[in-house]
């Protein structure tokens, strides 16, 4: 549920500006139907963290863009609307289905009265980072210093501040502040403003806000959205656009470019193996046993370099 609605985040809001750029009919029926869907799903699986990211970066959009971003927000509204009847539609028939009340609890809820742990991990994260504030406890390292089953405090500043200290922390901090101010002046410089930029920046404050209350940043589906997402981005709003080559042969810079990368690509993926190889060992018990506890498996980050956590499961 919660990775569905990372996923939701990250592509919620380009939806506006792919029904503005159409000029197809049928396009904008089928991208009016797929954004009504979208928001009813998210309306229906009740993740808290979206009552704030996506509120938030909305805000932040309307200050910054100003009455340009007016058509923007109005087929959002529109969309949202129609996701509203889609999710009444859906828990209608989810409860006449299941013969569960209408407006019941549950997992299903933004109702939930519960932090779902979070405080807690978030002070296990303040605990660490007092140990050692300068450099913190290293990488990964807050998945052994927990009790809890899961790999990061669920909140980026606590990760960053328990695991790389106060100067890392500090510096992505400046660096977000540099990219958002870069973000700012160019949305108000007034020249190239289209839906794209709307969104594009909407999507980067929601991806912060969020990683401010779970752990989005360590998905892989989410990585590699990401990824897409912010290079996009860095072509939408940088001054230099990229541009393919063609009918250029490589460089010696180039070629170097290429090696570097194929020997960067190469060590990743013999870390990768080599942490399967853990995970293995923390996944499965000696006897053959699968330890259903993980889920999703990526939880399983950095319990697999923490000697304490193999022994316990082989120990139960």
């Amino acid at each position: 549920m919660r990775i569905f609605a990372e996923l939701q985040f990250l592509t919620l809001f380009i939806l506006p500006a792919a029904w503005l750029q159409m000029d197809s009919t049928g396009w904008r029926r089928f991208i009016g139907l797929t954004a009504m869907l979208w928001w009813g799903l998210l309306l229906l699986t009740g993740t808290r963290s979206a009552l704030v990211a996506l509120p938030f970066a909305l805000l932040l959009l309307g200050v910054v863009g100003g009455r340009k971003t007016f058509g923007w927000f109005k087929v959002l509204a529109v969309q949202f609307v129609g996701g509203v009847l889609v999710f009444l539609l859906l828990r209608s028939g989810i409860s006449w289905f299941m013969g569960t009340p209408l407006w019941g609890g549950g997992s299903m809820s933004f109702a939930r009265a519960s932090s779902s742990g979070r405080l807690d991990l978030w002070a296990d994260a303040w605990h660490h980072f007092l140990q050692y504030p300068w450099l913190g406890n290293g990488p990964g390292a807050f998945a052994c210093f927990t009790s809890e089953l899961v790999a990061t405090p669920h909140n980026l500043f606590f990760q960053l501040l328990s695991e790389w200290g106060i100067f890392m922390t500090l510096l992505s901090l400046a660096l977000a502040l540099l990219m958002y101010v870069a973000l700012v002046q160019h949305m108000r410089s007034g020249r190239h403003n289209n839906p794209l930029e709307f969104s594009l920046f909407a999507i980067l404050v929601a991806t912060v806000a969020a990683c401010m209350m779970e752990g989005m940043i360590i998905g892989p589906l989410q990585q590699m959205l990401l990824v897409l997402v912010f290079g996009w981005a860095l072509h939408a709003f940088a001054q230099e656009k990229f541009a393919p080559l063609a009918g250029k042969s490589l460089c010696r810079y180039q070629g170097i470019y290429v090696i570097v990368l194929a020997a960067f690509l190469a060590i990743t993926l013999w870390g990768v193996k080599a942490d399967l190889v853990l995970q293995q060992k923390l996944l499965v018990s000696p006897d053959g046993v699968v330890n259903l506890s993980y889920g999703p498996r990526f939880w399983a980050d950095g319990h697999d370099h923490c000697p304490g956590w193999h022994e316990r499961y082989q120990n139960q």
